[in-house]
C-alpha cells in the first residue's frame, strides 16, 4: 500500500470542493451524486473519497459518505488559516 499524502488533500481542488460541499451539507451521499452535482467522473470522485476515508476525513456507511469529526476540524483549520 503507498502512503497517502495529507496535504495532497488540501492542496487539489476537486479534494477541497468534495470536502467543502460535505461540510456545506453535511450529508450521507452517495459518490455518483457528487460527480454529478460538480460535473466531475464518477471513478475519480470514489479515488478521492477513498482516498479521504484512508485520512479519516470522510466516513461510508451503506455507499454514502459523510465528513468525520476530524475532517470538519481539518477543513475548518485549513478555512481559517488559508483566509488569514
Amino acid at each position: 500500500m503507498t502512503s497517502i499524502n495529507w496535504d495532497k488533500a488540501f492542496v487539489d481542488a476537486r479534494y477541497l470542493t468534495i470536502m467543502y460541499y460535505l461540510a456545506k451539507y453535511n450529508p450521507s451521499i452517495e459518490a455518483v451524486k457528487i460527480a454529478k452535482k460538480f460535473d466531475m467522473n464518477p471513478d475519480d470522485v470514489q479515488r478521492r473519497l477513498k482516498t479521504l476515508e484512508n485520512l479519516m476525513i470522510v466516513e461510508e456507511k451503506n455507499h454514502k459518505y459523510t465528513l468525520t469529526d476530524k475532517g470538519l476540524m481539518s477543513l475548518y483549520n485549513f478555512h481559517i488559516n488559508f483566509n488569514k
